[in-house]
């Protein structure tokens, strides 16, 4: 009944480019926010929040073609107005909100190495995100659904990329991620944490023609979150024909599981099979 909030943000950053080798980007931000609610009692609730975040990161170039990439911020999730004052039936049951929730913050932490080669291009980074009063949805009894603070989460993981484009007309990519998600307290796996995937796609473009198989694989979710259940892996095949018609307007086919696998993208408990072979017809013109 009659939700609102204000915000007021200010922030500053900069980059400073020490030398051909070494650069440094930092910034910082404050936040105001004002949340608000009438009950259906008629009585006004309201929360003020503030928060201070910042970030600190560095490029090194260590030869002409490899670079190490670090950065550390520090950074505030509040909680919605939802989560907050909302009670009541959704999609997926009823839900309470919780007007004593804290706002969620997190220090998070990344490296990586990317090395660029005429023919190819090479990067991994690994993360560490750790979040204090993590805002998680757990299930009571039924259909009936909470909101609740965990005193900590833990998500790291580690992502991948390939690309070579050594042979004429050809372009080849991979991409991988591995990511795990627990409450730090008792090691209970969150929500929403995609398992590990890999993916591949081959491109090879004679003239204005161009055509593109692409593979999916996606292994197994065995540790749902409070929210999900446990899914199988699976394995996809696509398949783009695109024509550049001009400078400007492209022209594709997409060929949208092929083998008509039958799988779930998503873990969630709520969550229905993905749709299975078909195909998208898409026209992008750009100026």
């Amino acid at each position: 009944e009659n939700g609102s909030r204000d915000n007021l943000g200010f922030y500053v950053d900069d980059k400073i480019q020490f030398n051909s080798h070494f650069s440094l980007n930092i910034g910082a931000r404050v936040d105001f926010i004002r949340t608000s609610n009438t009950t259906p009692f008629g009585q006004k609730i309201s929360r003020e929040d503030q928060s201070f975040s910042a970030y600190l990161g560095s490029t090194v170039q260590i030869t002409h073609r490899l670079s190490l990439l670090a950065n550390i911020g520090r950074s505030f999730r509040f909680p919605t107005i939802s989560e907050l004052f909302y009670s009541g039936l959704t999609g997926r049951g009823t839900v309470f909100g919780n007007p004593e929730l804290q706002p969620e913050k997190s220090l998070n932490m990344e490296a990586g190495l990317r090395y660029l080669h005429p023919d190819f291009f090479l990067s991994i980074y690994g993360f560490h995100n750790r979040i204090m009063n993590m805002i998680q949805k757990y299930p009571g009894e039924e259909d009936d659904y909470f909101y609740r603070n965990l005193t900590e989460g833990l998500i790291s993981g580690i992502e991948g990329e390939l690309t070579f484009w050594g042979i004429k007309d050809i372009e080849f990519l991979i991409t991988f991620h591995h990511l795990v998600g627990r409450e730090k307290e008792n090691q209970t796996p969150l929500n929403y944490i995609p398992p590990n995937r890999l993916t591949g796609s081959l491109r090879y473009t004679p003239g204005r023609v161009w055509i593109e198989p692409r593979l999916t694989w996606s292994a197994a979710k065995n540790d749902p979150g409070p929210l999900e259940i446990k899914i199988d892996g699976f394995f996809l095949v696509d398949l783009v024909f695109g024509w550049k018609l001009n400078n400007h307007l492209n022209f594709m086919i997409i060929g949208q599981n092929l083998t008509n696998a039958v799988y779930r993208f998503s873990a969630d408990e709520k969550g229905v099979d993905a749709p299975g072979r078909g195909a998208v017809v898409r026209f992008t013109y750009a100026f």
